[in-house]
């Protein structure tokens, strides 16, 4: 199973998100890949907005539950949703992408 998590660095407290949320993410695939980026939008109001990001990509090998393993990613997104004041974040699950809500 391959999965991809988006977070913004935008944390309060200048924490890296591989500071924060590697050692989950270690511990639910036993270790990841973090490439840093921009994410954007459009708001309400037609503006772009950007963000610097990072993004983790995983492989869960056959060895772990998936289903432990989503429900595990997905409860993650929500925390780093809710931590980061984001309305939403990026999750990809083998090639499903979702925006996860605090």
């Amino acid at each position: 199973m391959k999965a991809k998590l988006i977070v913004p660095n935008c944390d309060r407290d200048h924490v890296s998100p591989i500071i924060a949320y590697g050692p989950t993410m270690a511990e639910i695939a036993g270790g990841f890949t973090a490439t840093r980026g921009f994410g954007g939008w459009i708001d309400g109001q037609g503006c772009l907005l950007t963000e610097p990001v990072t993004v983790f990509d995983l492989f869960i090998s056959d060895k772990i539950d998936r289903f432990w393993a989503k429900d595990k990613l997905t409860a993650l997104a929500q925390k780093v949703a809710r931590d980061l004041g984001q309305e939403c974040v990026y999750l990809e699950i083998d090639g499903d992408a979702s925006f996860i809500e605090k």
